[in-house]
């Protein structure tokens, strides 16, 4: 099983500070462009020409890339004014963390209708009361990807899930995602849209997941610890590409129960939110390589990536290493010697 180290995530800071090559990036953060995430989706949305469009890859290279920080802002992703067509000019976008530090939005995101193929990567949310962590209504959302991200509902009502979907149809993905503390589901499909949930976490939710008229399909995930794992019952299924073997923890008489994934700390302020023990039933347990043959392009389904640092754990986190709990404690240990 992958560990991470404080070497290691250095190493991978130090590359990324060369800098890219991408089409176009909208920077938020201290001293950036943008000082919300809000203000570039704006300015992205500013760039959507009126449909119907057929796909141009030059124009949907956009990505909306969020510095280390705490983010207190309910986002509104507009809908597309291309309408339902799919794959269009305005769809495709990317809204990642940059990879130096954690990057946590305190509130949620709403996505309009016809917004398709955008992707979520790095980005923790903070769920606040009224929001849903990431809601998505209207007609059509289609092929969105949630990654190596941390949704907790700690602070929102009782009626929110992680991720929303009430669609009339589409299918979305979320690969090395971790789940706590909703009020409904952690992540819930509506109408006819449908999931495909890969080496991830969902626990400690009223409901782990569940379909309501479509698809929920889970490979290599602990869904553990919810009141009902899968609501309804039974509308759960083991999938992948091939016949087997799933890889999902603890799966019984047709849904989840799944182990408890041991983590390090559940508390929001420790470095090691969500890490996993060396000793969890999800560390090591991911499927490092995807899929050999994945039934879509959007479906991304290998390592997981925290600060720069590739990982084969389910969920969000890596394991750390002892000596790095050892530094990181010595420090923090430091920090209160200090303000004393």
């Amino acid at each position: 099983m992958r560990k991470i180290s404080m070497l290691s995530i250095l190493c991978a800071i130090l590359l990324m500070s060369a800098g890219s090559v991408h089409a176009i990036v909208y920077e938020v953060g201290p001293g950036k462009t943008y000082a919300s995430i809000q203000d570039a989706v704006d300015a992205v949305a500013a760039t959507d020409l009126p449909g119907p469009l057929t796909d141009n890859a030059s124009l949907r290279d956009k990505e909306i890339r969020v510095f280390p920080g705490s983010y207190t802002e309910n986002v509104s992703i507009p809908a597309d004014p291309a309408g339902s067509a799919w794959n269009t000019v305005n769809d495709g976008w990317t809204i990642r963390a940059d990879q130096r530090g954690t990057v946590t939005v305190n509130g949620g995101f709403s996505i309009g209708n016809g917004r398709d193929s955008l992707v979520f990567d790095g980005i923790d949310i903070m769920v606040a009361d009224g929001q849903h962590g990431v809601a998505m209504f209207g007609g059509t959302n289609r092929f969105m990807m949630f990654k190596n991200m941390v949704v907790d509902g700690r602070n929102a009502a009782a009626w929110a899930s992680g991720i929303y979907h009430d669609a009339g149809f589409g299918q979305n993905s979320a690969n090395h995602v971790t789940i706590v503390n909703m009020g409904s589901h952690g992540i819930r499909s509506t109408n006819s849209s449908g999931w495909y949930i890969s080496n991830s976490i969902l626990a400690n939710n009223n409901n782990g997941t569940g379909k309501e008229a479509s698809f929920v399909g889970i490979n290599h995930s602990n869904i553990f610890g919810n009141t009902t794992n899968c609501n309804p019952v039974g509308s759960c299924a083991e999938w992948d590409s091939a016949s087997g073997p799933f890889g999902n923890i603890n799966w019984v008489g047709g849904d989840p129960v799944g182990l408890d994934p041991q983590f390090v700390s559940t508390d929001p302020s420790s470095p090691f939110y969500l890490f996993l023990e060396a000793s969890s039933p999800s560390a090591g347990t991911a499927n490092p390589n995807g899929l050999a043959s994945p039934p879509h392009a959007w479906e991304d389904r290998g390592l997981g990536t925290y600060l720069g640092v590739t990982h084969n754990n389910m969920g969000a986190r890596p394991i750390p290493e002892p000596a790095s709990l050892a530094l990181l404690a010595a420090g923090a240990l430091l920090g209160i010697r200090r303000r004393r």
